[in-house]
């Protein structure tokens, strides 16, 4: 993936696996104008509140293969297709939605950890 364009590209959020957060696990927004903050912060709690939502839902689909087969997603390596009664594709459904759930986690947590800095010596020197 070329990470180079990722700020160019709108959503690029849904192109990025839990693997590929890693590396923007921190991210430091500073300026020297507190008001340069708050389009940046609106945007970015927009999209935290869009991923919390999906996770929300991608959990109440988890908990429910997970109450049908008494098995909870981690441990779903432990079981095979045949031991499902949707077969290979409800297999592949579950190991899908909780693939999702995991990214969207890290994508939550990258977003949670930002932190934004207004640096006073920068702002008076503009000013």
């Amino acid at each position: 993936m070329n990470h180079q364009n990722l700020n160019q590209k709108p959503g690029f959020w849904n192109l990025l696996t839990a693997k590929e957060v890693k590396w923007m696990s921190n991210i430091i927004i500073k300026t020297a104008n507190p008001t340069e903050l708050a389009p940046i912060q609106r945007a970015i709690t927009a999209e935290l509140k869009r991923l919390e939502w999906s996770y929300d839902q991608t959990r109440q689909r988890l908990e429910s293969f997970e109450q049908k087969y008494h098995c909870s997603s981690s441990n779903l390596v432990n079981l095979a297709a045949e031991d499902l009664a949707g077969g290979d594709l409800e297999y592949v459904q579950w190991a899908g939605e909780y693939q999702f759930f995991l990214d969207l986690a890290a994508q939550i947590k990258c977003l949670k950890d930002i932190t934004y800095v207004f640096d006073k010596s920068v702002y008076r020197v503009y000013h």
